[in-house]
Order: structure tokens, then C-alpha cells, then sequence
């Protein structure tokens, strides 16, 4: 967080910091930057909320069909 913060503090914007750092997925990355460009940050990283939750949702039950059978 303190990188992040001194990067925008530098000046960067937030999707120039972020990819500077390799621990923030590059979907998430794009959304902001696209964001940046639209003034929609709160909706974009809703939508990216959403979209985690989904794949770690399926990744759970594909996980599960896989052990079941052991």
C-alpha cells in the first residue's frame, strides 16, 4: 500500500501505479484505466468484485467435482 500511495502521490494514476506493482491482476489493471477514462471507478471495481467472486465460485465447485470422486 505505502509504494501505491507514494507512486499517486508522485502523480501517477491509479491504473499506472497498480501495474507497477505485479500483485494486482492485469484485468483489474484495465478496468481502472478504462475507468480513468470514463469517471466510473466505484462501478468499474463493483464489476470486478462481481467477476472475482464468479471465477472463485466456480473454481471452488470444480474443485469439488475433481475431489469428489477420490
Amino acid at each position: 500500500v505505502e509504494a501505491l500511495m507514494s507512486r499517486l502521490r508522485g502523480g501517477e494514476r491509479l491504473s499506472a501505479a497498480m501495474a507497477a506493482d505485479p500483485r494486482f491482476p492485469a484485468l483489474l489493471v484495465a478496468l481502472v484505466q478504462a475507468a480513468e477514462l470514463t469517471a466510473d471507478l466505484p462501478k468499474a471495481l463493483s464489476r470486478y468484485a462481481e467477476h472475482a467472486q464468479r471465477v472463485r465460485d466456480l473454481r471452488d465447485k470444480v474443485l469439488s467435482v475433481a475431489i469428489y470422486p477420490l
